[in-house]
């Protein structure tokens, strides 16, 4: 399964890392407007390779180019992204977590 995690602070942290302890197998792509931010993340899940993903959550369309290929996105942003990211799921035909 490929799952993408869209906010890599704190809460996609945390999503993130229990996701794998559970399914280490997972293929994850982290998504954030933040690279400092994203790399952090990435670095922090070593040895896991993860792929990281520079977008903007509040650009439906853009969003949902970058989740070509992905089975579901937790949305782990703020919440004033919650309904441009549930559209880009929506245009990219995934499945939706928050």
């Amino acid at each position: 399964m490929r799952i993408a995690i869209v906010g890599a602070g704190a809460m996609g942290a945390v999503v993130a890392r229990e996701l794998l302890a559970a399914a280490p197998d997972t293929a994850l792509a982290l998504i954030d407007a933040n690279v400092d931010r994203l790399h952090a993340l990435a670095d922090a899940l070593s040895p896991v390779v993860v792929g990281t993903h520079r977008h903007d959550a509040s650009d439906p369309t853009a969003l949902a180019a970058a989740l070509t290929g992905i089975d579901l996105v937790v949305n782990a942003a703020q919440y004033d992204v919650n309904l441009p990211v549930m559209r880009a799921c929506l245009l990219a035909g995934c499945h939706y977590l928050d």
